[in-house]
């Protein structure tokens, strides 16, 4: 299943992010012409139908002026529109979009999660007690994804500091952390469980 979280939420958390730590992302697209109406992009190399809404790129008419914003609509492979319109750039210029993502830390923090819930990531055996499908606390789970994934990033850029922020933001969450769980497939919860404490109370 995908990841709880997405780069826009991300971005949300940290708004420079994906401008300050480019070798920490896997770079997904980048063209060299793009073209900015208000909130559409468009580019004649195209390629954006390899992203999905929620996808961050970064906007740049020069080398000093870069910024990043999610992607809300994919049109086609060649346009798609950005969830705000992007200010302080020079539109009227090519401008080169990189598309970079976090999401392989993600996958990683999004195993742990299900791990500490008491779910086998990736588990979809009718035989297994409970999956991934089984977990209704998807607003909880998406901001302990996203806060573990930026103490991953931060501390895989050498910026120790800022991960240090991030794994005490993640341990604090993650302590006062119910997560509902439905167990028997009837879309109501059963249970709810501490990730931080890997505790089970039954309701």
């Amino acid at each position: 299943m995908p990841n709880f979280s997405n780069d826009g939420d991300l971005l949300m958390l940290e708004p420079g992010l994906f401008v300050d730590l480019p070798l920490v992302g896997q770079t997904k697209l980048k063209v060299t012409d793009g073209e900015l109406t208000g909130n559409v992009l468009s580019s004649v190399t195209g390629g954006f139908n390899g992203l999905t809404p929620g996808d961050v790129v970064v906007i740049r008419s020069s080398e000093s002026d870069g910024a990043a914003w999610a992607a809300n609509t994919i049109t086609d492979d060649h346009t798609l529109s950005l969830a705000f319109e992007p200010t302080g750039l020079n539109a009227t210029t090519v401008l080169t979009v990189i598309a970079r993502t976090l999401a392989p830390q993600a996958a990683e923090i999004h195993d742990q999660l299900l791990r500490a819930v008491g779910i086998a990531p990736g588990a979809e055996d009718a035989n297994s007690e409970l999956t991934e499908a089984s977990v209704l606390s998807i607003g909880l789970m998406k901001r302990l994804e996203a806060l573990g994934t930026l103490e991953l990033a931060y501390r895989g850029a050498g910026l120790e500091a800022k991960a240090g922020e991030y794994r005490r933001r993640f341990a604090e969450a993650m302590r006062g952390a119910r997560v509902l769980i439905d167990t028997d497939g009837d879309g109501l919860a059963d249970v709810w469980r501490m990730p931080g404490v890997g505790r089970l109370v039954r309701g």
